[in-house]
């Protein structure tokens, strides 16, 4: 696939970055990661949208940074079309590092930052036996960024409490558990989110989300939201304690590469399991998209097996 690195649009295998830049040694850098439905972007513009506010966090000018990150993402899209449509939808990422790493007292922003944006094919097969089976969530004593240094809404590359928290929950999934997300904490012990996607319940009929200050504010999410409000389902954002898991009525992880998924199970244990609320949000975002998209997931899996 053609990848956008600088300015210049080349072959993946061509698409390289200095052993110096920032992203590498500290990971300084930025990212957002949206999807195709159809070969069409989902939400591209409220995908940049964040992206230039996790920018703007950082010290970076995201709003100068927009027109270029716009016409490299359509651009990749429209030279790859073809890939794209053989594929059967893709991720669509935009990553911006700070930069080359400068001499010690060197203005750290002197340098001008790296630009990349790139396609992965959508891994189908992770994710579609659970549209059906409900996924099992692990919980990890790791805890989220907590404000300061690093705000929750911010996409950034320095991201190893998550990736401690996905390398538990594969480490479950080897040991026989259904599924490997991993539930992680604020610092009070509250709910945040999972290592790469949202949680919310549903109570007494209500969608119940976390705070925004308090995760990542995901685009998915925020589709349920407006989901559930074009079906008249009340929303709560209010925090979330392992206590309100066990007990809501009905659990849901959304997340870019599913949309959303059931949770049946937390830490091997027994969820109450309804769907009701979930399979009218699931049938919903469906007619947004214009395809049924659990059905995709379902085919390129059996396309897979009979090759």
């Amino acid at each position: 696939m053609i990848t956008y690195v600088n300015g210049e649009y080349v072959p993946r295998d061509k698409a390289v970055v200095s052993v110096d830049d920032r992203a590498l040694m500290i990971g300084d850098a930025v990212f957002d990661i949206g999807r195709t439905f159809a070969t069409v972007p989902f939400k591209l513009e409220e995908h940049l949208q964040r992206l230039v506010r996790s920018l703007r966090y950082v010290e970076m000018d995201g709003d100068g940074l927009y027109p270029e990150l716009r016409e490299a993402t359509e651009q990749v899209l429209e030279r790859n079309a073809e890939a794209v449509a053989e594929s059967g939808d893709v991720y669509f990422e935009q990553i911006v590092t700070r930069g080359l790493i400068g001499a010690i007292g060197e203005d750290s922003n002197m340098n001008a930052p790296t630009v990349i944006v790139k396609l992965r094919p959508v891994p189908f097969a992770a994710f579609a036996p659970y549209y059906e089976t409900g996924i099992d969530v692990h919980s990890s004593l790791l805890t989220t960024s907590f404000a300061g240094p690093m705000d929750p809404r911010v996409k950034a590359a320095n991201r190893l409490a998550n990736t401690r928290a996905e390398l538990k929950g594969e480490r479950m999934r080897k040991a026989g558990g259904a599924g490997h997300w991993t539930m992680m904490f604020n610092a009070d012990g509250t709910v945040a989110e999972t290592h790469g996607a949202n949680i919310s319940l549903v109570d007494e009929g209500r969608l119940i989300v976390p705070p925004r200050h308090q995760m990542l504010n995901g685009i998915s999410l925020a589709t349920l939201c407006e989901l559930a409000e074009g079906l008249g389902i009340e929303i709560e954002a209010r925090t979330i304690t392992l206590y309100d898991v066990l007990n809501a009525e009905e659990t849901i992880l959304t997340g870019t590469s599913f949309s959303a998924l059931p949770i049946t199970r937390l830490d091997g244990i027994e969820l109450r399991g309804g769907r009701t609320t979930y399979d009218r949000l699931l049938g919903a975002w469906k007619e947004l998209v214009g395809m049924d998209f659990v059905a995709q997931a379902r085919d390129a899996i059996a396309a897979g097996a009979s090759r």
